[in-house]
């Protein structure tokens, strides 16, 4: 996962950006232990949040 500045993974795997910080933000202020990241394209964010395959995402942006 690579779109910098957004969302991107070290070579640890670990998960960096403003976007995971954003979803681990969210779930402290919802009181949530965490969270899981899924990989996704562009065209599958809305069809898999309405599927219920996650129950968030980011990236949805008016340009």
């Amino acid at each position: 996962m690579r779109l910098l500045p957004f969302c991107f993974t070290d070579s640890s795997g670990a998960l960096h950006g403003c976007d995971a910080v954003l979803a681990e933000k969210v779930c402290q202020t919802l009181g949530l232990e965490g969270f899981s990241a899924v990989e996704a394209e562009f065209a599958e964010l809305l069809p898999g949040l309405a599927g219920d395959r996650w129950d968030m995402t980011t990236g949805l942006f008016i340009s």
